[in-house]
């Protein structure tokens, strides 16, 4: 009950955090001035960083142990979101993150934007799912 209580609430969090980041956020990437832009960046970088992967953590790690230790496919497929949340933030994520972190670029940013939908769309159904199994 605890490893689901943490799947759940991480699940949650990162859902809220994920989009205010998508709608607010990044798009607001755009209206901050270049010779302000690095600064901003490297705080928003380490800022979103030490609320971000400690949930991320949790919820690998307790989606993970349920599906180690239920062994059904709703945990299953729960896992599979998360580890696509992962992938996404580490392949696509965080290497444009790793450009702004060099210059103010706006079709990068555009970019951001854009491929930060899949993870939006990720953690929506995982807690979506997760909401609905806690009522079925």
């Amino acid at each position: 009950m605890v490893a689901q209580n943490m799947s759940l609430y991480s699940c949650l969090m990162m859902t809220s955090v994920i989009w205010l980041v998508q709608l607010t956020h990044y798009p607001s990437f755009k209206f901050i001035d270049k010779k302000d832009f690095l600064t901003f960046h490297q705080f928003h970088s380490s800022s979103i960083t030490f609320i971000v992967f400690p949930l991320m953590l949790i919820e690998l790690l307790s989606t993970g142990y349920l599906l180690l230790t239920l062994k059904n496919s709703f945990w299953a497929i729960n896992f599979l979101l998360v580890i696509l949340t992962w992938l996404s933030t580490l392949l696509v994520s965080i290497p444009i993150h790793s450009k702004l972190s060099k210059e103010k670029n706006e079709k990068i940013i555009k970019s951001l934007v854009i491929t930060n939908w899949p993870r939006t769309i990720f953690w929506s159904l995982r807690s979506i799912i997760l909401l609905w199994s806690i009522n079925v």
